[in-house]
């Protein structure tokens, strides 16, 4: 389980000999969606059911992934563009990177006007962006370098740009979601940090060896923890306040990874039967 729509559903993907396919659970029970061939990469889902990720051919090439209106829209939606996409809101815009000049650039796609050219975000000369990430306001924030330095900006929904303020000695080291008001990411030094949507500093709930994953609108962020001198990682919510709640690995598996979480406390994710070797589904009930 990969995205969830911060409410009951969650999606991610399955592989049955060799080949891919989208799956959504409401409430736990899985539905899967019509199976378009290649790689499958899912980034983003909202509550209207859009999926939103990336399908890679045979031959390595990547065209974007769209599903909406209960089917799978084709690329050219996108006229000439053959972005990545990367999120996408509840109002279903989506964000995501194309080329322009040989440069990759932000760009946003209205909800209903994915086949009209993008709205295409300011950023400074030498920006190289990855991973932008789309609240439901309308607000983008991503992380990226300029000359091997790390920063994060976030937009409003106006166009206007702000920089993640970051902690005394640290670097954006990813962004990696929006809920409300709240961006949640990693900063070099910290670990886990939440800013609000003014770019503003609120908190770093994490350690050095943490992750910042995912975060609700009331503030309790999901992050991956490693322990100092350890190379795995385990899943970790820390609630409004500081207190952390480790999410124990299933029985029968050593490693569990989680990816989001609901407004109500639900963590998705897997984990890799012991037994079998397979990697299955598992979702975690926490406090908000």
């Amino acid at each position: 389980m990969s995205a969830t729509d911060g409410t009951t559903t969650f999606a991610g993907r399955s592989i049955t000999s060799g080949r891919q396919q989208l799956i959504l659970w409401h409430d736990g029970v899985p539905e899967g969606l019509p199976s378009p061939s290649g790689s499958l990469a899912l980034t983003g889902i909202n509550a209207a059911g859009d999926v939103v990720g990336e399908r890679s051919g045979e031959a390595g090439t990547g065209s974007p992934l769209w599903y909406h209106a209960g089917a799978f829209q084709p690329a050219s939606v996108f006229g000439g563009e053959s972005p990545s996409l990367n999120g996408i809101n509840g109002a279903g815009d989506i964000v995501g990177l194309i080329s322009r000049a040989g440069a990759a650039k932000v760009a946003v796609w209205r909800a209903g006007h994915q086949a009209d050219p993008p709205v295409v975000l300011s950023t400074p000369d030498g920006f190289f962006p990855a991973f932008p990430q789309i609240g439901d306001d309308g607000s983008v924030a991503i992380s990226g370098v300029i000359d091997s330095a790390a920063y994060g900006y976030v937009w409003a929904p106006d166009g206007t740009r702000r920089t993640l303020t970051v902690p005394p000695g640290g670097a954006v080291s990813g962004v990696s979601g929006i809920r409300g008001q709240r961006i949640v990411g990693s900063v070099l030094g910290y670990g886990a940090v939440e800013w609000d949507l003014s770019g503003a500093l609120l908190s770093t709930p994490g350690t050095p060896t943490t992750e910042g994953l995912a975060v609700t609108s009331t503030g309790t962020v999901l992050m991956s923890y490693r322990q100092p001198g350890e190379q795995t990682t385990s899943p970790v919510v820390v609630t409004p306040g500081g207190n952390w709640h480790n999410l124990p690995a299933p029985a029968g598996s050593t490693r569990a990874v989680a990816a989001s979480i609901t407004e109500a406390g639900v963590v998705g994710g897997d984990y890799v039967d012991s037994a079998t070797g397979k990697t299955l589904p598992v979702r975690w009930t926490c406090v908000p």
